[in-house]
This record gives C-alpha cells, sequence and structure tokens, in this order.
C-alpha cells in the first residue's frame, strides 16, 4: 500500500508537470499510473513505466 501511494503522488506531480509544458502523452500516461498506483493494479504499473520514462525522456 505504501508504494502505490508514493507511485500516485509521483505520477499527480509529473502528470501536472506535463500538463503545465504541454506534453500531452506524458501527461494522459502519468494519469493513468497514477489511477493504478490508486487502485493498486501493479501489473499495469510495471507493464507502463518504462513506455513513461521513455515518453519522459524524449
Amino acid at each position: 500500500m505504501i508504494y502505490s501511494e508514493k507511485h500516485s503522488s509521483k505520477m499527480r506531480i509529473l502528470k501536472n508537470q506535463a500538463v503545465f509544458i504541454g506534453a500531452n502523452e506524458l501527461c494522459s500516461l502519468a494519469k493513468q499510473l497514477e489511477n493504478a498506483g490508486k487502485t493498486e493494479k501493479m501489473c499495469f504499473i510495471r507493464m507502463n513505466t518504462d513506455k513513461l520514462l521513455s515518453e519522459y525522456r524524449a
């Protein structure tokens, strides 16, 4: 539970920053991962974290 709360918090921050700079794809993925953290969908988080990091680095 603690991991998913921290994950959701970090994704919320990233989502808000992505909105600020107009990175819509990153924002969308961060929002999905934030929700996955809230509902403890660890499989979704594991499957999409690399995609998020790639988008972040682009």
